[in-house]
Order: structure tokens, then sequence, then C-alpha cells
């Protein structure tokens, strides 16, 4: 369970939900 929340919720949604969902909403 840790092992796939480390991988796929500390690189990719970390980086990326928090510019993509301000862009968004800005926009």
């Amino acid at each position: 369970m840790e092992r796939n929340i480390a991988p796929t919720v500390v690189p990719p949604p970390s980086p990326r939900q928090g510019p993509l969902v301000q862009d968004s909403l800005e926009t």
C-alpha cells in the first residue's frame, strides 16, 4: 500500500496537480 502511493502520489500529482489546477481556474 505504501509503495503504490509513494511513486504514484509523490512525483506526478504533486507538481502537476498544483500548477495545472490553478492555470485552468485562472484562465
